[in-house]
């Protein structure tokens, strides 16, 4: 079991939602708020959520993200310090817990140091249609029961697809560009200068062009491109990735 990161700080998708500091779904899909914290969504939800920060929520099932029903659209949004107080047998997530509806698409985010009892990063016990996504992502420091916990999902579902994202469970070597190394992120979720998730994006995801994609800004408002390739997660590095040559 590998070790727990010390704690840090606390189809044609839809029309942005602008920002969401806590829930963007109507009022009468909205349940006990004790039970589901930060965003919720149910029946007919799909909204497209880009650069929102989800932190510090607490929920007994979930504390950042939960679909119920509907589906999502998540680019460059930062999810961190979430909790879930919960220990139901069908399961609590510190962070982002997909229950049924479409699956939910996930670019280039953060999901970092969220904590629960069952599952601390990501969780699916329940059949979605087709399998939710993570591009370009970093998951960190989440933590179950003290022990790093960044993915949970049975087997008997459609599995979620990984791509270009770091996460404890990855397996090193992979062709899908996932990692498993420490992405030495910094007090503030960006990524340290020499974390192995700088460059390590794939630009192809967020755009038809390079131009079209640098055009584009980070969670802090820099470009999404800068040097060659885009990085993991909602921060992009204002460092290069390099490559040394032995000889």
């Amino acid at each position: 079991m590998p070790a727990a990161a010390a704690p840090r700080s606390a189809s044609t998708p839809p029309p942005p939602c602008g920002t969401a500091s806590s829930r963007t779904t109507p009022a009468h899909q909205v349940r006990t708020p004790t039970r589901e914290a930060g965003i919720y969504l149910g029946e007919g939800a799909s909204p497209r959520i880009v650069n929102c920060r989800i932190i510090g929520n607490k929920g007994s099932r979930s504390g950042g993200f939960q679909q119920y029903k509907g589906t999502a659209y998540v680019t460059n949004c930062l999810f961190a310090a979430n909790a879930s107080t919960g220990t139901g047998g069908d399961g609590s997530v510190g962070c982002i817990w997909v229950v049924s509806g479409t699956a939910p698409k996930f670019t280039n985010c953060t999901i970092a140091d969220n904590t629960s009892k069952n599952a601390g990063g990501f969780l699916q016990k329940r059949a979605t249609t087709g399998g939710t996504s993570f591009k370009n992502c970093v998951f960190s420091g989440n933590t179950k029961n003290g022990e790093a916990s960044d993915v949970v999902f049975t087997s008997d579902i459609t599995a979620p697809v990984f791509s270009h994202t770091r996460y404890a469970e990855a397996v090193e070597g992979n062709t899908d560009g996932n990692t498993a190394a420490d992405p030495q992120l910094k007090a503030d979720w960006t990524l340290g200068s020499a974390s192995p998730c700088i460059g390590a994006g794939d630009w192809t995801f967020l755009g038809a062009t390079k131009a079209e994609v640098k055009a584009q800004k980070d969670f802090a408002g820099n470009s999404r491109l800068f040097g060659g390739q885009v990085d993991m997660g909602c921060f992009e590095a204002r460092v290069a990735a390099t490559m040394i040559l032995l000889q």
